[in-house]
């Protein structure tokens, strides 16, 4: 099994012409070798981590282009297996902007870039980045981790849960040359390097269950438009619309994790009082709503423990002597 290795080992030849390529505006390219191929031919990296790009700033960057034409080439290296198609290493944001005006070639350079290599290219232009959201950079975290332990994503996950379980049992084995130490020893090393400071641990415990939040508070996230501080508490409101309503109201009008709470607070007491205030009659209608609504019966499991407890009220009405 493969092992990533420490920032800055081998690719030093390279990493001026990705760091050119990478400028967030345009300049005059050095003479170099250039070729132009058709922008649909390139792929993206699986060792980019950003899958989130500014709308406004593509934008920009795109009437720069239809000016002045692409003046920095884009960095690719072979594409794997496929003889006519580049795997793309510098440049995503001139790349976007190329196929969103249908441009039909754009002006490339080759490096030679093992994976290891271009997994470090992808570290050191990340280790520039502090506008990288925590939720594409846990799933690039995956995505590096897969590529080096040879898992799917769901698989290096339950790989994270169980070596999780054996530390905390005491039960995980630290010797490098066992399959299961080589798996903790890369899993600390990926996760080291991408975000310094983040533990396996605690990647486990604060970063997979952002993956798990709400599609549209994943979204507000991707965008930066909310802290994931603030819209993990947003998304333990149950009711779908009101959790959507409440959260444009937290982007627009700002409001800090401490008001969030307060906010959850004052509705939980007010639905309490709400509850004690309701008639018998209310309370059994909107109970059986709820049952109704469920369509519990659909699940065997549930609908049995319902009939136990339905069983338990007829017995209860039933007439005395019955």
């Amino acid at each position: 099994m493969a092992k990533p290795q420490p920032l800055g080992s081998r690719f030093s030849k390279n990493i001026k012409a990705i760091e050119q390529t990478n400028s967030d505006r345009e300049q005059p390219a050095e003479k170099t070798a250039q070729q132009k191929v058709d922008p649909c031919k390139i792929v993206p990296s699986i060792f980019q981590p950003r899958r989130y790009f500014d709308r406004e700033s593509l934008l920009e960057l795109q009437a720069s282009i239809q000016q002045l034409g692409i003046l920095e080439p884009l960095v690719v290296r072979a594409a794997t297996g496929k003889s006519d198609e580049y795997e793309l290493i510098g440049g995503e944001r001139r790349w976007r902007c190329a196929k969103e005006l249908k441009l039909q070639t754009v002006p490339i350079v080759i490096v030679e870039l093992s994976d290891e290599e271009a997994y470090l290219a992808a570290l050191h232009d990340n280790s520039h980045r502090e506008d990288l959201n925590p939720i594409d950079e846990t799933e690039y975290i995956l995505k590096l981790l897969g590529h080096w332990l040879k898992l799917e994503v769901e698989g290096v996950k339950s790989l994270l849960y169980r070596l999780r379980n054996q530390k905390a049992s005491g039960n995980v084995s630290t010797d490098g040359e066992s399959e299961e130490g080589t798996s903790m020893e890369i899993v600390a090393r990926v996760i080291g390097q991408v975000k310094k400071g983040l533990t396996p641990i605690s990647f486990i415990e604060t970063r997979l269950p952002l993956l798990k939040l709400p599609e549209e508070i994943l979204a507000a996230i991707r965008t930066g438009e909310i802290e994931y501080t603030k819209a993990k508490s947003i998304a333990k409101i149950d009711d779908p619309e009101k959790r959507i309503e409440i959260l444009a109201q937290a982007i627009d009008e700002k409001w800090s994790v401490k008001e969030i709470q307060n906010w959850r607070k004052e509705q939980s007491q007010g639905a309490e009082i709400k509850e004690a205030e309701e008639t018998p009659t209310i309370r059994i209608g909107r109970t059986m709503k709820k049952l109704k609504s469920s369509k519990a019966w659909e699940n065997p499991s549930k609908w049995k423990k319902i009939q136990a407890l339905l069983m338990k009220i007829e017995q209860e009405l039933a007439p005395e002597g019955n």
